[in-house]
Formats: structure tokens, sequence, C-alpha cells
């Protein structure tokens, strides 16, 4: 399984390993070498079938199901150089994606999931179908996708996040998850 993550407002993308994802977490460690963090929530899509070149106006036959999740942008330490990038995003469990999901077809754009940081709700722009299907396309130009990956389309610029902040979201009155960062 892949990761693909598609920064907010960006028309770009990268990989995570699948070493990074976690289901449930109540406490999340900051690493040592970890110098902050900074967390933005993330409309988390499904794929049902391998796909190469697809044309957007193809893309919904490509994924099956929708949730949301939240993905952790440590900063580490100034100390290492060389590969940071690569090990600023292969950190363990920095991408959450809870397994409540919902099939494409059910999909609202007032979509009723929040997201809290000190239960301050963050602001967030839920994109269309339509932008799902152009990314799609754009990240199936340049990679093979497999069946199972997940498209993590952020929801908004990551915000700064410290030791002590606690993180919550919920969607239609279930909790997603609610965590503090220590």
């Amino acid at each position: 399984m892949n990761l693909i993550i598609i920064p907010a407002h960006e028309h770009s993308f990268y990989y995570r390993p699948d070493s990074t994802l976690i289901r449930d977490l109540s406490v999340y460690y900051r690493p040592d070498e970890v110098a902050s963090l900074q967390a933005a929530p993330a409309l988390a899509i499904r794929l049902r079938r391998p796909g190469k070149a697809i044309a957007p106006r193809f893309a919904e036959r490509y994924w099956d199901t929708y949730g949301f999740g939240l993905i952790l942008h440590p900063e580490l330490q100034t100390a290492i150089t060389g590969h940071r990038e690569f090990l600023q995003n292969t950190l363990d469990y920095t991408t959450l994606v809870p397994l409540k999901s919902k099939a494409i077809t059910d999909f609202e754009q007032e979509t009723p999931a929040r997201f809290f940081r000190n239960q301050s709700e963050l602001p967030l722009t839920l994109p269309s179908p339509a932008q799902w299907a152009d990314q799609l396309a754009y990240i199936s130009n340049y990679c093979s996708l497999r069946i199972g990956d997940l498209l993590l389309l952020e929801l908004s610029n990551p915000v700064k996040i410290a030791a002590g902040d606690r993180l919550q979201a919920e969607w239609q009155t279930e909790k997603l998850w609610d965590f503090e960062i220590r």
C-alpha cells in the first residue's frame, strides 16, 4: 500500500511508506530528534483498482471509499543533514487514518467532519470530487497506482503543534481521534 500525500493548495504530491500509517492513537510521543511538529487534516481516498495514466473522466472507476486522517509533519533537529527531507517523511506513526470510511457515492460536499487543536476548530477546505479526479490523473501520469493505495488530500495548511496540545476530530457525531502530543 502506498500513502500518497497531496499538500493543501498545491498541484504536487509525494509518497510516504506504510510504516508511517497508524489507525488509532491516544498519545503521540515526539521523538528526540524532532525539533517541532505541524499537523494537517486530510481527506483519505482508497483506491480499488490499479492504474496508470488515468484520465480524469475515468477516475471514479478507481476509488471506492473515503474517510479522514491527519498528517504529522515533523521538523528534525538542525544537526541532521543530507537526507533530512526523506527522514522527516518516513518517521513511524506520522500518518493517522482511522478505519472509519464511507462509500464515495455517499460523499457530501458539506461533510460534517471537524478537526480541533486544543478545542479550537481548524478551518479547512474540502476539495470536490472533480478536484480529486484531477489529482488522481496528475499522479497516475508519473506513478503506477495499486489496489489499496490511499490518496491523502490535505484540507488545510499544516498548523504548528507543541507538547501538551490535544488534537481531536469527529465525523458525524463519532470521534475519529483524541490524543495529546508529548
